[in-house]
């Protein structure tokens, strides 16, 4: 399932990934250029794309921690 989806709106729950620590419903880490970041991934839960997995990914660099910030509250944290 890594079809690019169509732009626009589907409803979706956050799940847990997997790991060695057991499953995290968030993943803290870096980018390439050393950046701290968050990965949330999602699962649409009906319509034609049930059942997709969708990872957004947040950033907290001096520009954009606040949005991060907001986006990860709008979604439940």
């Amino acid at each position: 399932m890594s079809e690019l989806l169509p732009a626009d709106y589907y409803n979706a729950v956050v799940v847990p990934v997997a790991t060695d620590d057991g499953p995290q419903k968030v993943q803290f880490g870096f980018t390439k250029e050393n950046k701290r970041q968050i990965a949330v991934c999602f699962e649409i839960i009906d319509g034609n794309y049930a059942g997709h997995k969708l990872t957004w990914f947040g950033y907290f660099t001096d520009k954009s921690t606040e949005r991060t910030i907001m986006a990860l509250r709008y979604c439940g944290f």
